[in-house]
């Protein structure tokens, strides 16, 4: 594992603002005044969980929200077999399920950290795709954790396999334009995400702690 002491130094150290030289290339923001993330939330693990896993970020036309409460209901009860009358009960059911009281969705499975934040800012966008480049580096292991869909309960299974996402080929974009000068910090954050991922409850739990945790060391 071999830090870039002379690239960091040439591209930084003299620098009062990143917004010379290669300095894009390496961070999202201008200067470290700049800097708001105070938690890998919602706000930002949703974005960048999709770019990890391959995905674009996901819009429809209509108020560019994909998963609003009801568009994912009508489509789940549009293939479920029910009575007419029982109908309202079942999107109570169903609703109760996936959504907490402030309407966001639910976590119950790894898959879902894809659905999270449809509606974050350009800023958070931008550093979630940083954070997902530097931190990820296109792993495949990672990015199967947040692609595989199985799952043993019967009711998420239903959920998670009628959802559908647009792929995308994004590391191929403008958008993969920084550079991991610190493989030994994201090699053991993706050596530790791949362990709590054998245990599901756990992972789902402390993802977002954990990535926030290893993104603080890129600024710090």
């Amino acid at each position: 594992m071999k830090l870039h002491v002379d690239f960091l130094k040439e591209h930084l150290g003299k620098l009062k603002r990143h917004d010379k030289g290669h300095v894009n290339e390496l961070l999202p923001f201008i200067s470290t005044k700049d800097i708001k993330l105070e938690s890998f939330s919602n706000s930002i693990i949703g974005s960048f969980t999709r770019h990890t896993s391959g995905f674009s970020e996901l819009k429809l036309k209509k108020n560019d929200d994909l998963f609003q409460e009801d568009i994912i209901l009508n489509k789940l009860l549009s293939v479920i077999d029910h009575e007419e009358d029982t109908t309202i009960a079942l999107k109570d059911f169903l609703s109760n399920f996936l959504y907490n009281q402030e309407k966001q969705i639910k976590v119950f499975h790894p898959f879902i950290f894809n659905l999270l934040s449809l509606n974050e800012s350009e800023y958070n966008k931008k550093l979630a795709i940083f954070f997902s480049h530097v931190l990820v580096s296109n792993n495949d292991d990672v990015k199967r954790l947040f692609l595989d869909k199985t799952t043993d309960d019967l009711l998420s299974k239903l959920i998670i396999n009628n959802i559908e996402l647009k792929p995308t080929n994004y590391l191929t974009t403008d958008n993969n334009k920084y550079e991991n000068i610190l493989p030994v910090l994201s090699n053991l954050y993706q050596e530790d995400l791949l362990f709590i991922s054998q245990h599901t409850d756990f992972f789902i739990k402390h993802f977002s702690q954990l990535t926030h945790y290893e993104s603080i060391k890129y600024y710090v």
